[in-house]
């Protein structure tokens, strides 16, 4: 079983910030979950909301910003707002990277960032909405994509095939060995969010979970 920081390290750290980012992979995380939209000015910048008011000290949406408007702002403790490229060559070569698509109709950008930083293989893409995983695929099939779901589904590698993807992500409540087994058996791996308590992991170990997330990677990494 593989450990993501969720967001970096979002309990130990600001979040989606590069000192988040620093702190998870001290900690030894296999992969680093972070979110992205897009500014004004076009590029593709990583944060969790839609709007800045909660991480940083800025107000209204972030798509109304421009870069140069979005790193004036404190993302807490004196971080600034990142890039995905700069995310990027943060993690090369260090640990996988799975990015969450929050808006529609940014996916090309998104794509072609990862596809020019040269790192298609080191990440994922992921996102609810699962015609953005399906859009993804289309435009870079080797680009890994994980559907991201609320709820226990019926038929969840149906659910996966259906967009393209490759990946499940769901909350723990609703992770059992039958869900894991059924989407090993259709070739599915499972995510699962989030953990934040070092007695809990080696039932998801157990499990044969695939990757694990958490906000507190420095205390279940040890786990």
């Amino acid at each position: 079983m593989k450990f993501v920081g969720h967001r970096g390290a979002r309990h130990e750290a600001p979040e989606n910030t590069l000192a988040g980012i620093e702190h998870a992979l001290a900690a030894g995380v296999d992969a680093i979950e972070i979110d992205v939209h897009l500014a004004a000015s076009g590029e593709v910048v990583v944060i969790h909301d839609f709007t800045l008011e909660r991480t940083t000290d800025g107000e209204g949406p972030v798509v109304a910003k421009t870069l140069a408007e979005l790193q004036q702002l404190d993302a807490g403790g004196g971080e600034r707002i990142p890039t995905l490229s700069e995310v990027l060559e943060r993690v090369r070569g260090r640990c996988e990277l799975f990015v969450e698509i929050k808006a529609l109709a940014i996916e090309e950008a998104v794509v072609d960032v990862i596809r020019g930083a040269d790192q298609v293989g080191e990440c994922f893409v992921k996102a609810f909405d699962h015609r953005v995983v399906q859009r993804v695929k289309e435009l870079e099939p080797a680009l890994r994509a994980c559907c991201l779901m609320v709820g226990r589904p019926v038929d969840p590698v149906g659910i996966v095939r259906a967009a393209g993807g490759d990946v499940l992500s769901l909350g723990i409540s609703f992770l059992d060995a039958d869900l894991v087994a059924a989407c090993h058996a259709g070739g599915v791996e499972v995510c699962a969010w989030n953990c934040n308590d070092p007695g809990e992991v080696q039932g998801y170990r157990a499990m044969g979970l695939d990757w694990l997330c958490t906000d507190r990677p420095a205390e279940l990494r040890g786990s």
